[in-house]
């Protein structure tokens, strides 16, 4: 077991919080003093929602209109292209290098009219490019004082085994931060912090109130002691390192086969494949999971990849790389 185990804090819990009108603050007081401590900028406001792809929606929901300009990585990540089609906004999509988003396009975009940019500041899934501190501050210097919003999906958070690099240091009242707690503390959570520039996080608790109106504070109250675990900190420490080791194991063995694949940290590999039609139902045949490509593009280019998960991998390394690197230069049969 990778994750750190919830069950004894909760065993020592106290008492639950108390929860005496539906107009309370939506954060724990608590919960709050921990992040703002640990937040990467000085945030106008935070807030807690259910995991980050309900922050980014719900984000989307309150900053998107029909035909505005959204810039977004490609490769990305697929429900972030569909959550921004059903906001009808028309996508820019923007390529990545090792370094990040390439300066160039997100100029293009600026002056295209992008009200939106959203970026995965390390860890990018599918790729594992990470933004430096180098080309944070390129893009920075791009869009500084401009009227674009950005939301930063630090999905992977505390196990992206790379530090962070954010927009927010430099240009704090454009970015909107996202820190998930899922791929570190437990899926089950369902937590992620919002936390930036007030006006759109204020909107997000307003519609929010239409509904579920906050999330459980009982959760929060386990995160907050989880967060100040000395124990469970060093847990997460380890399983980011295991996570580390096991991506670049396979990474090491596709570059001895000839093969090199972008990015350096995170949870997955963009392998690039002869055919991705042929290599997924061929690697299943072997017990190998992976993702086709394709969904995880906005424009469809001439070289295949699938997306391969690294961090459930933990045996048989150099029978599944070999299998891998068939499929990327297009040898794979299906003997098992």
């Amino acid at each position: 077991r990778l994750l750190p185990n919830p069950l004894p804090i909760m065993q020592d819990l106290d008492e639950s919080p108390v929860v005496s009108s539906y107009l309370e603050p939506p954060v724990l007081e608590e919960l709050e003093a921990i992040l703002r401590n640990r937040w990467p900028f000085t945030p106008q406001r935070i807030t807690i929602l259910d995991g980050a792809m309900d922050a980014v929606d719900r984000l989307i929901q309150a900053t998107v209109t029909v035909g505005d300009k959204v810039g977004i990585s490609d490769p990305g990540f697929p429900p972030l292209f569909d959550m921004l089609d059903l906001a009808g906004a028309v996508t820019i999509p923007l390529p990545l290098d090792d370094a990040g988003l390439v300066p160039d396009a997100v100029e293009r975009a600026v002056d295209e009219g992008m009200s939106l940019l959203i970026v995965q500041p390390r860890a990018h899934n599918p790729t594992g490019v990470s933004m430096t501190s180098g080309r944070r501050d390129d893009l920075t210097a791009i869009l500084a004082g401009r009227p674009v919003l950005i939301i930063e999906d630090d999905h992977s958070g505390a196990v992206s085994g790379t530090d962070l690099n954010s927009l927010g240091t430099e240009i704090p009242d454009q970015v909107i931060h996202i820190r998930s707690f899922s791929k570190s503390h437990g899926p089950d959570f369902r937590l992620a912090a919002v936390g930036g520039c007030s006006s759109p996080i204020s909107l997000v608790e307003r519609r929010r109130m239409l509904g579920p109106s906050w999330t459980s504070r009982l959760l929060q109250s386990i995160l907050a002691r989880m967060l100040t675990s000395a124990e469970i900190e060093a847990a997460i420490t380890t399983t980011a390192g295991v996570y580390a080791t096991r991506r670049a194991a396979v990474v090491d063995r596709l570059t001895s086969h000839g093969i090199e694949v972008a990015g350096a940290h995170g949870l997955n590999i963009w392998l690039p494949v002869n055919s991705e039609a042929t290599a997924v139902p061929m690697l299943a045949a072997h017990g190998i999971g992976v993702a086709r490509g394709r969904p995880f593009r906005l424009e469809a280019t001439e070289q295949d990849h699938i997306r391969v998960t690294t961090s459930a991998l933990d045996t048989e390394f150099d029978n599944v790389t070999a299998r891998l690197a068939e499929a990327s230069i297009g040898r794979l049969d299906d003997s098992p």
